[in-house]
């Protein structure tokens, strides 16, 4: 009977345990972080964008980072969200999740237009948008902001002029800019170029129609992991930062691209296909594996995956922002080299691991300079910002002050630091003794420039050697792109589908989310 009666009890726990609508699992670390509602300000938060200190980063995409302000983060009134670009602060007016755009105003310009001061309008920097991001929506108009002006000049122009409590200045047209460009005057204002969205309505009803012009913001679309299969399937959209590769978060564990556990051929093909396709492949060679194949170089050195060479090899072989020039000569010459650009700037290429995932680069106007003794446009080097989510400084660099156009007669009074050249003379200071230089009146006279280059010291005064052959090391940088080997163990060749997003594998007869068997879970 008491045998009976265990036997009765177990069976009971076990069809209670397997009817119960609760699950019997633990719901995914990854998925329960990224389920909780955000927002900022009125503003809905969520993939691509996350805000740092109040959502983890996987459960966004690089790049997207967000900071809220203006009061507390759910406070619908005072509370708004922020995106850096081109290091300035762009508050976020609208998103729309659907059409993937989002209406944005530089802070420093939304904060000036509500408060009537020009205070800091010249630390308005023009938007360079990385392009593997985000990119101008349609129809948006391009404004040159002058300030710092003379007043007389300002009042002369009443229809574009926009008055503030301690200056004027002026918002004009980009299709009317030439005819003010040759304006002595025009050339000794600050100025800064500024986008918003197209409506024309501006007068010169005492500036209040350019005011209402410069407040509409602009528009731009964003790209991302194509988050609709994941989402369709009942999982949240994140990303892993180890493996830099989208992901699908979902309640019971994270997957490649959904939650479905089909594989990328639809149930049961995938086994047949890898089957075929490794012991008899009687197909047809895929397109993108097919051009990825081809072994490509830049001079010396091997240009594969992230990296891609433009008019050379398809952008689908590549990752977005690594795209490659290639000049010095014939492509497969030994005086050719590849450039990367970066921050307005071409960096040369000396060496690429694959392997550690570094590269050594040098500034293309810095080095030719090096090379030719001359001076010539150094003051168009710009400070090196590098973009978090596609790379990093390598450790044990060190990081130079380049100061140029300074007086001979200073340079003279610091032979170690200094480097002749044909027509003037550069001083280039390391980071760690220029605070002692920076109150000096001749420092703030010459143009400056910071440039990182490899640790190692071998700087003296004998007539500048020493430090030509330092600034002539160039540096090291790690890249970050979605991890490459799980595919090439399998086969393929890694790539990146530019309609969804997303990272490829291209395998002899087709693409792959990860691997060339089809997508393992």
């Amino acid at each position: 009977m008491n045998q009976n009666l265990c036997i009765f009890i177990l069976i009971f726990l076990l069809i209670f345990l397997l009817s119960s609508e609760t699950p019997a699992f633990a719901v995914d670390f990854y998925y329960q972080n990224c389920s909780v509602p955000t927002t900022c300000g009125r503003q809905k938060i969520s993939h691509p964008f996350y805000i740092q200190g109040r959502q983890q980063d996987f459960c966004g995409y690089p790049g997207f980072q967000l900071s809220c302000q203006g009061g507390a983060d759910d406070d619908e009134e005072e509370a708004y969200p922020l995106l850096r670009l081109s290091g300035n602060d762009y508050i976020i007016h609208n998103i729309s999740y659907e059409s993937q755009t989002l209406v944005v105003s530089n802070a420093l310009l939304s904060h000036y237009l509500d408060n009537s001061s020009c205070t800091n309008l010249s630390l308005i920097h023009n938007l360079t948008l990385p392009n593997e991001q985000f990119e101008l929506g349609p129809n948006q108009d391009q404004f040159f902001l002058l300030y710092n002006c003379s007043p007389s000049l300002v009042d002369y122009f009443p229809k574009y002029k926009i008055g503030c409590n301690n200056t004027s200045v002026l918002a004009l047209p980009r299709q009317i800019y030439p005819k003010f460009g040759g304006l002595v005057d025009v050339e000794n204002c600050g100025s800064s170029e500024v986008a918003v969205a197209h409506g024309g309505g501006y007068g010169n009803d005492e500036a209040a129609g350019m005011k209402e012009v410069l407040g509409r913001g602009f528009e731009m679309k964003w790209m991302a992991g194509d988050c609709s299969r994941c989402q369709r399937s009942g999982g949240l959209c994140g990303f892993n930062f180890t493996t830099h590769l989208f992901r699908c978060l979902c309640p019971k564990r994270t997957h490649y691209v959904s939650c479905e556990k089909e594989n990328d051929e639809g149930p049961g093909t995938g086994n047949l296909v890898a089957k075929v396709s490794i012991e008899t492949p009687a197909f047809a060679v895929d397109f993108y594996y097919q051009n990825c194949s081809v072994p490509t170089t830049g001079g010396r050195l091997s240009i594969s995956y992230p990296f891609y060479i433009q008019g050379r090899q398809q952008d689908f072989c590549g990752y977005p922002g690594f795209q490659l020039a290639c000049q010095g000569g014939a492509d497969d010459d030994e005086e050719a080299y590849p450039l990367l650009r970066l921050s307005g700037d071409d960096y040369i290429i000396h060496n690429i691991s694959y392997e550690r995932q570094t590269l050594v680069v040098s500034n293309a106007l810095l080095s030719h300079y090096l090379d030719n003794s001359s001076c010539t446009n150094l003051s168009l080097i710009h400070n090196l910002t590098l973009p978090n989510e596609l790379f990093e400084l390598a450790p044990k660099q060190d990081q130079f002050f380049l100061l140029h156009n300074c007086s001979p007669s200073f340079v003279d009074s610091f032979p170690t630091y200094k480097i002749g050249c044909s027509n003037t003379s550069v001083l280039a200071l390391p980071r760690q003794i220029y605070p002692k230089f920076e109150g000096l009146g001749e420092v703030e006279k010459c143009g400056s420039s910071e440039v990182p280059v490899a640790q190692g010291g071998g700087y003296g005064n004998d007539e500048a050697a020493g430090m030509k052959e330092v600034l002539g090391r160039g540096f090291e940088m790690k890249w970050l792109a979605g991890d490459c080997s799980g595919c090439q163990s399998s086969g393929g060749l890694c790539g990146f589908n530019y309609t969804t997003h997303l990272f490829r594998c291209l395998c002899p007869n087709r693409s792959f989310s990860v691997f060339c068997r089809g997508e393992e879970g």
